[in-house]
């Protein structure tokens, strides 16, 4: 794939909650990806060209998405070129056309699909994984500053563990409604614009799941909308299928 360089002078930065990038992970065939992009608010020319780029270190696809008047979506999104969907990150760029075409308008880089249990404001995990002596338990959460994993050591390679798809699949709902419990319905954290607050991360997550609503205010309505992220979570991770596959591999 030939690589166009680009001028990157004057460019403006995307706000990356103008783009929400969601992956699909069929059974048998490559990833494929959707992109809702919200170019409106930027002074872009109107025939400025949209290009979505999926990467993984050396690896990388770039798709058109047509020009900021016209957003067209391509037919075909399946990731051929990447051998799992494993840490995929995307980028949304604009570009001159015409006289000025390559000439770089606008990006934005690091975009994670929706439903990865990272935030897109941040780069660091939401959740750490460590080793710990936790007796005959597999796993625990702990409630630090921030929601801890912690493995059994005695499992050997805790972090194979940790990242297994049946490990993945059995407990990653059960710990994000734990989290979600703890936040919402213990400690009474639900803004999700609190910067000051470590939890905040956590909500704004949440929220940023298909289908999800801002958190309600009541409080007793809170266990039944966790039921709502956790069930959106399960159904953008696929976690059911990912179970079934991984188990009938023995």
């Amino acid at each position: 794939m030939a690589i166009s360089r680009f001028n990157y002078t004057g460019l403006q930065k995307i706000n990356r909650r103008d783009v929400q990038i969601t992956l699909n992970i069929p059974k048998d065939s490559p990833p494929e990806f959707a992109a809702e992009l919200s170019l409106t608010g930027y002074e872009f020319p109107a025939d400025s060209l949209v290009f979505v780029e999926a990467y993984r270190q050396t690896t990388w696809m770039r798709f058109s998405f047509g020009s900021v008047k016209g957003i067209v979506r391509p037919v075909d999104t399946k990731l051929t070129e990447f051998d799992s969907p494993d840490e995929i990150r995307f980028r949304v760029r604009v570009t001159a056309s015409g006289e000025n075409s390559g000439k770089m308008l606008g990006e934005a880089d690091q975009i994670r699909p929706v439903g990865e249990m990272d935030d897109d404001d941040e780069r660091s995990p939401l959740l750490n994984v460590r080793p710990a002596d936790i007796g005959d338990e597999v796993y625990r959460v702990e409630m630090e500053q921030t929601p801890v994993l912690l493995i059994n050591r005695n499992v050997g390679d805790w972090r194979a563990a940790a990242t297994s798809p049946i490990f993945q699949a059995l407990t990653a709902p059960a710990i994000l409604r734990s989290v979600l419990t703890h936040l919402l319905v213990i400690d009474d954290a639900s803004d999700p614009d609190d910067d000051e607050s470590p939890h905040a991360r956590w909500l704004r997550f949440a929220i940023s799941l298909p289908g999800v609503a801002e958190c309600p205010e009541d409080k007793d309505a809170r266990p039944g909308w966790i039921d709502d992220v956790v069930s959106s979570f399960a159904r953008q991770k696929q976690v059911l299928t990912s179970f079934m596959n991984a188990w009938q591999k023995g």
